[in-house]
């Protein structure tokens, strides 16, 4: 989203999320449950205070690539 639409980005509010001792479950994650292996209180996982543009530019060149490639 930084490189797509960078003034939606407000990064004063980025906030890691701490890591479960649990591994993630599939399915969606959940800001609401403590308890569940997904649960995340920012609707994320890892540390968004890391993202950058650069890595979005780089991240986001290479998902066109696989779809240009997939294409074919």
């Amino acid at each position: 989203m930084m490189v797509v639409s960078p003034e939606l980005i407000d990064m004063a509010r980025a906030t890691p999320s701490p890591v479960s001792a649990k591994a993630p479950a599939p399915g969606a994650l959940s800001p609401d449950d403590p308890t569940s292996p997904n649960y995340s209180p920012s609707g994320s996982f890892g540390d968004p205070t890391l993202a950058s543009v650069d890595k979005g530019s780089r991240l986001l060149a290479a998902i066109l690539e696989d779809m240009i490639e997939a294409a074919g």
